[in-house]
């Protein structure tokens, strides 16, 4: 969210003293996100490892990516980290070399699948951190790769 405020000479006076007031002249919403996602069908499934503090904590899918970040899904006993708990995630796709990096949880809710409404799994979301320019560039090259294999 942004306003830009500029004194419009609106007054208001009572007893000698006088009030100027801002009011916003412009008023515009910027979108939190500044990548797009790249969806993962649940038939494409794509295992993600992740890790804290060196140890392997369970294993996830991948739901979506962008430049910026990805989401997954786990079951909720699979994954005991919490919103703000930096993770090193590993993500297979194919028999390419894996993308490895670190990210910040961001956050963690409940859903049910819709052909499944017993089995209660969690979404997750995360943001990379500190992308080297080799991660960064194979990052791109897996988003890239991920959009051209929907498209086909």
């Amino acid at each position: 969210f942004e306003a830009k405020t500029e004194f419009q000479g609106v007054k208001i006076i009572g007893e000698g003293q006088c009030l100027q007031i801002a009011l916003p002249k412009v008023i515009r919403t910027v979108a939190v996100r500044t990548h797009n996602r790249i969806a993962i069908p649940p038939e494409n499934s794509i295992p993600v490892t992740v890790q804290k503090n060196g140890v392997e904590i369970g294993e996830a899918h991948l739901r979506d990516i962008s430049k910026g970040g990805f989401s997954f899904l786990c079951t909720k006993q699979d994954l005991p980290v919490a919103v703000g708990d930096r993770i090193l995630v590993e993500i297979m796709v194919g028999e390419s070399e894996p993308f490895t990096a670190y990210a910040e949880m961001k956050n963690r809710r409940l859903v049910r699948q819709v052909d499944d409404l017993i089995t209660v799994t969690e979404l997750c979301g995360a943001r990379f951190v500190m992308l080297t320019p080799t991660a960064t560039m194979h990052l791109a090259r897996l988003v890239k790769f991920l959009r051209n294999t929907q498209t086909q």
